[in-house]
């Protein structure tokens, strides 16, 4: 599992790939909790992309909730991007994806965030 954090002027993307699991989740979480404490500024959205993920577990997902919840605390707005269709029943039979703000991609994220005439 890898972690890629890329910085933009108004949001950051945790890029994760390979397996979100059991094995793997603790480097998801030293990852994200070390953005969030030096990089998460209040009020800056962080996107994570999950579309290079191809196992996720239950400990992942709690991964994910944990995250979030960390998110709300410092006042930035977390969202999913790019959720694999493989997951897409999982997250709607578990009622996870009523707890993200999920988007197909940045740019509709973005629109979300932002509006439509935020120009980038």
């Amino acid at each position: 599992m890898e972690c890629e954090i890329i910085k933009k002027n108004d949001l950051l993307i945790v890029k994760v790939s390979g397996q979100l699991d059991m094995i793997n989740v603790s480097r998801f979480r030293e990852a994200t909790d070390r953005i969030l404490e030096e990089d998460g500024a209040p009020g800056m959205p962080i996107l994570v992309d999950l579309s290079d993920v191809y196992i996720i577990d239950s400990t992942g997902i709690g991964a994910l909730i944990n995250m979030q919840n960390k998110c709300k605390k410092i006042n930035c707005e977390m969202a999913i991007i790019h959720l694999p269709r493989s997951f897409e029943k999982l997250f709607k039979l578990t009622l996870i994806d009523r707890f993200f703000n999920m988007y197909a991609n940045e740019d509709e994220a973005r629109e979300s965030l932002f509006g439509p005439a935020n120009g980038h």
